[in-house]
């Protein structure tokens, strides 16, 4: 029988939508400790705070400041202050992870500094998944704790594909602002760039639309489609280069980033959150503007000696990071946490 403190995570996974992430963390994490709603149904957010208030020790919460944008937000953003505010006063320890400086969803700006606010006070331990976050939380230093973002269970793609890679980069994941190819578009035209661009995954219709008509009479493609980790890895072996242009705003960590270590591959994103991190430990390449990255893509592709050396000091900084980066390895490092926590 598992001793210890008893765990409440949130959001537990949910057939309805997939998130490997939570899937990860949550089975993982039940596997080491007692999680109260492990096998449970879940409810509304702020309902199963206070569903699993009086039976829980701690609570680990992913993307609690993001209560705000689902249904009944304002209500329940409430209603989980109140709850949260009660489980402390009990004794409840309360770990929240950070993903991010901002949420992606820019309605409700008050609102959005006063829940965050409302978490860095009331949280017994913060969890960021990049050094870079560690500079927004000066004022909880004490309680920040920096962890690796841990791999995804698929291993590296260790074999090329016979053919000849059909894309020279590859672009994918959800087609939202926050991922920046709006501006990645305005600049590969403005540089006169001719690079094959394959951009593909679930889309935001409006923006799109946007980017679609931008990307006209370019050297580009743009899918609206949902990507299985199958169809991914395909996409993977058929490109050279993964980029991952994300706008530098509101990201502290990418999960595309460590997904796209599996590619084996040339990786690249801006110089922010944890692509810094993957960078100093040699597992993929950052760009600090468009006139950088550019000159970058255009050396490796044209250069096959260059991209040859890139891509295999690159393998080597990736398998290192499988190596270290488990999800066992990360489960361990929050139970620590939760031990250095003070009552």
């Amino acid at each position: 029988m598992k001793k210890g403190y008893k765990y409440f995570f949130s959001p537990q996974p949910t057939s309805e939508k997939k998130n490997e992430y939570i899937d990860n963390f949550f089975n993982t994490l039940a596997k080491k400790v007692t999680v109260v709603n492990h096998g449970k149904r879940p409810s509304s957010r702020s309902g199963d705070f206070f569903r699993y208030m009086f039976t829980a020790d701690v609570m680990i919460l992913n993307w609690p400041e993001d209560i705000l944008h689902l249904r009944f937000g304002i209500f329940q953003l409430f209603t989980s202050f109140i709850t949260l505010t009660f489980f402390k006063l009990k004794g409840g320890k309360i770990i929240w992870v950070c993903h991010n400086k901002d949420s992606h969803k820019k309605q409700f700006r008050l609102l959005r500094k006063l829940t965050r606010f409302f978490y860095a006070k009331i949280s017994n331990a913060i969890i960021v998944l990049s050094n870079d976050a560690l500079n927004y939380f000066v004022k909880e230093k004490r309680k920040t704790f920096f962890l690796n973002h841990p791999v995804y269970l698929n291993p590296p793609l260790l074999k090329e594909d016979n053919d000849h890679p059909l894309y020279d980069v590859l672009i994918w994941g959800r087609i939202s602002p926050y991922k920046g190819l709006n501006e990645f578009i305005e600049n590969y035209r403005k540089h006169n760039n001719f690079f094959y661009v394959n951009i593909i995954g679930h889309a935001n219709k409006s923006y799109l639309k946007t980017i679609t008509q931008n990307a006209s009479g370019l050297h580009m493609d743009i899918t609206d489609r949902f990507i299985s980790n199958y169809d991914l890895a395909n996409y993977f072996k058929k490109s050279k280069i993964i980029l991952l242009p994300y706008a530098d705003s509101d990201t502290f960590s990418s999960g595309a980033l460590i997904h796209s270590l599996s590619s084996n591959k040339i990786v690249i994103g801006p110089a922010i959150g944890n692509f810094i991190d993957l960078y100093n430990q040699g597992a993929c390449l950052v760009y600090e503007n468009f006139t950088n990255l550019f000159f970058t893509i255009n050396s490796l592709l044209n250069n096959s000696s260059y991209y040859d050396t890139e891509l295999a000091k690159l393998r080597k900084g990736i398998l290192n990071y499988y190596k270290l980066n488990s999800w066992e390895n990360f489960i361990n490092e929050v139970v620590n946490i939760t031990g250095k926590i003070k009552d």
